[in-house]
C-alpha cells in the first residue's frame, strides 16, 4: 500500500472531481509499483475518500474501487 500525501484544499473539490482525481491517482500508482492499493493522507491523518457512487472509504482504495471509471466501463 502507498501513502499518498494530498495538499490542503482537496477537500474543497467536488465528490466527482475528488473520485475522478482518485480513480486517476490508483490507476497510476499501481500500474508500475508494487503497491496495490493507496490511502490519501494529509500530516499523520488518513482521509476518508469518496469511491465514484460518493461512499466515504477509509481502507487502502484499489482498482477495483475505481473500475466504474475506467474507459470500457460506460
Amino acid at each position: 500500500m502507498a501513502l499518498i500525501g494530498v495538499p490542503q484544499g482537496f477537500d474543497r473539490l467536488s465528490v466527482r472531481e475528488q473520485a475522478a482525481a482518485l480513480g486517476q491517482i490508483v490507476f497510476t500508482v499501481t500500474a508500475d509499483t508494487l503497491a496495490t492499493g493507496i490511502q490519501l493522507v494529509q500530516g499523520n491523518r488518513v482521509l476518508a475518500v469518496p469511491d465514484p457512487s460518493g461512499e466515504l472509504l477509509t481502507r487502502p482504495l484499489t482498482r477495483n474501487d475505481y473500475v466504474s471509471l475506467t474507459p470500457g466501463a460506460r
